[in-house]
């Protein structure tokens, strides 16, 4: 997996990373005039594998019937850039990562993330990688909050904005979800009072996910394919183990954290670039 790392990263809060990772994928060729890039974003539970994924992540990448050759997100023609936001747990800087002055996983303790300190990081690392302009910023979900804080904060770096089942603010309401989230994993008897072991709460994130999945409409989508209930539940199962493996009790916290500071709505005369927004 590729990852870049930055030394010296400031937050809205006012704490400073000493250094921050940040791991990415690419699909496509970079052309000459570094022109043709598309930066993909992802949602809260979701990772940089976009068009694929390894066996850690899910059997298939969240935009694989998008972005390839000849598809919506053209691989022949553009260069797709999708990063892992910080705070996530698939290979950048999260609750997982040992605070440097510990020596010990951040946990509870991991600095607060805004919407901006994660696009302000995705700049970061388009620039190291040469890119000065966007063809396009796409997103669905928490990856459209990206796109509409990449249309504020940087409003001259690309063409268009392509956001999905999003909004300018959080109105899903992620915050109200907080406080249930960790009452649930504090009934677990290896919560060790918000210090669990690693892999401890597996099972638990595990019936999570496959709850999240269900919400998503996984089961309807299997069953259109043709599996009947055994197949279905066996592939639902599957999916969330592999998430839970993963996935850290307050990475997720961390992440609904950061979702649920999101909000542009007085900065939206910001924006210069067209924006498409679909709501499925």
């Amino acid at each position: 997996v590729p990852t870049l790392d930055m030394k010296d990263v400031r937050t809205q809060a006012g704490h400073v990373f000493e250094e921050v990772q940040v791991a990415y994928q690419t699909y496509g060729r970079l052309n000459d005039r570094r022109d043709n890039v598309i930066l993909v974003t992802h949602g809260l539970t979701s990772s940089h594998w976009a068009a694929e994924a390894p066996t850690f992540d899910s059997r298939v990448g969240w935009g694989v019937n998008q972005i390839g050759p000849g598809l919506v997100y053209d691989t022949e023609r553009y260069f797709v850039v999708s990063t892992n936001v910080v705070g996530s747990a698939y290979g950048s800087t999260c609750a997982t990562s040992p605070d440097p002055r510990t020596g010990k996983p951040w946990g509870r303790s991991f600095p607060a993330i805004t919407m901006e300190d994660v696009v302000r990081v995705q700049a970061r690392l388009l620039d190291r990688l040469g890119i000065e302009r966007l063809k396009a910023v796409v997103g669905c979900s928490m990856g459209g909050f990206q796109v509409y804080q990449w249309a504020v904060t940087f409003p001259d770096r690309m063409d268009r904005l392509i956001a999905t089942d999003t909004a300018d603010h959080d109105s899903f309401d992620l915050g109200a979800a907080i406080p249930g989230l960790i009452e649930r994993f504090s009934r677990n008897p290896r919560w060790n009072d918000g210090a669990p072991p690693a892999g401890a709460l597996e099972e638990e994130l595990t019936t999570l996910r496959i709850e999240m999945l269900r919400g998503f409409g996984l089961r309807e989508k299997l069953a259109a394919r043709g599996l009947d209930g055994a197949a279905i539940d066996a592939a639902v199962a599957a999916e969330a183990r592999d998430w839970a493996r993963l996935m850290d009790p307050w990475v997720l916290v961390s992440l609904y954290r950061t979702a649920s500071s999101f909000d542009v709505r007085d900065r939206l005369d910001r924006i210069r670039a067209p924006i498409l927004l679909v709501m499925a």
